[in-house]
């Protein structure tokens, strides 16, 4: 049988210990009658104020944990996530959640195989219809790619499912301004040779295709570029143009000079 006096020694030590650390708990955490919350504060300004440094040396907050999640999924398709939830309110359906933030893992290894998990963050809202109306908006992948309207950007730094507006949009080029159309020795083609390919192929030499535009869409750079090209060598056309005329006129000219002195 055990002895009594070793036991209430034993258990007057665990309450000496139990009040020592929540008493240096207490130091950094309050939990105040008025039901703010502080962690890592004393004066916690808010319902729940967590308070860390700023060198970043400790995460203020860190959500998850070690667990793989569901390792056997196809590439590029999801293990696992967190979720911020945000309630929102209808009448007839006040229990619902309105917004969402969510970190979603993605397996990047192999499919069924996902010992490499990325980590993408998307954005969720609803117009409060009911819950089902929730449902992604934005999506900022793990290699900085952004689609809004869409999940997959598909390469791009930014894909947009809808239409942008903006006051100003610039577009730094890589490829050459097409000003080698006024250098000398560029070769012009011929309006006849324009023409010919205009009833073979239905659009402009040097220019995408309907089916083309339809099925790749295009790229506002470059579509500028070959634009400013064709503007460049119709200008061309013009000059040879009034060239000619300018010709033709001063031979008319010539040739009715020498009937009225017949």
């Amino acid at each position: 049988m055990s002895n009594p006096k070793a036991f209430s020694k034993n258990r007057l030590l665990f309450i000496v210990i139990s009040f020592c650390t929540f008493s240096s708990y207490a130091q950094s955490n309050s939990f105040p009658s008025a039901g703010n919350v502080g962690i890592g504060s004393g004066d916690p300004l808010g319902r729940l104020h967590v308070d860390g440094p700023l060198d970043g040396s400790l995460s203020t907050i860190r959500i998850g944990n070690a667990n793989p999640g569901n390792m056997y999924v196809p590439s590029g398709a999801t293990t696992g996530g967190y979720n911020i939830d945000f309630h929102t309110w209808r009448d007839v359906v006040p229990e619902q959640i309105g917004a969402r933030i969510r970190a979603e893992r993605v397996n990047s290894y192999f499919g069924n195989n996902a010992l490499i998990q990325s980590m993408d963050l998307s954005f969720f809202t609803s117009d409060g219809i009911d819950q089902s109306r929730l449902s992604e908006k934005l999506r900022i992948k793990s290699n900085g790619d952004v689609g809004i309207g869409v999940s997959d950007p598909k390469g791009y730094k930014l894909a947009v499912a809808g239409s942008v507006i903006a006051e100003s949009v610039t577009v730094k080029m890589q490829s050459v301004w097409p000003d080698y159309v006024f250098a000398p020795g560029y070769d012009l083609p011929s309006l006849g040779e324009v023409k010919g390919f205009i009833q073979q192929n239905k659009h402009l030499p040097g220019m995408p295709s309907a089916r083309e535009v339809d099925d790749s869409g295009i790229n506002l750079g470059e579509m500028n570029v070959k634009l400013l090209k064709k503007i460049e060598e119709l200008t061309l056309y013009m000059i040879n143009l009034k060239e000619e005329n300018q010709a033709l006129k001063e031979r008319v000219g010539t040739l009715e000079a020498f009937r009225k002195e017949r």
